[in-house]
């Protein structure tokens, strides 16, 4: 059986700092669920994200996105960590 407390990236999460843990449940949430993709609601999703958030508070949080992003995803042609 798998020991949720027990899992390195479960501890890593729970270890974040509030700002980086925000863009990591933002991120999540985006490529977690799936009928956001399905029903096209990333459009939706952001808005509700982004509901109450001055400008520099939503740059920074999509900051902190393309950071998880790119390091998950890197672009093509560019290695992972550079």
């Amino acid at each position: 059986m798998f020991d949720c407390e027990a899992c390195e990236f479960r501890q890593r999460v729970d270890g974040l700092d509030a700002e980086n843990a925000e863009g990591w449940r933002c991120y999540a949430n985006l490529t977690s669920h799936r009928w956001v993709w399905d029903l096209q609601g990333v459009n939706w999703w952001l808005g509700q994200v982004f509901d109450g958030l001055d400008e520099d508070e939503r740059e920074e949080l999509m900051e902190r996105v393309d950071v998880i992003y790119d390091a998950l995803h890197p672009p093509k042609g560019k290695p992972h960590g550079a």
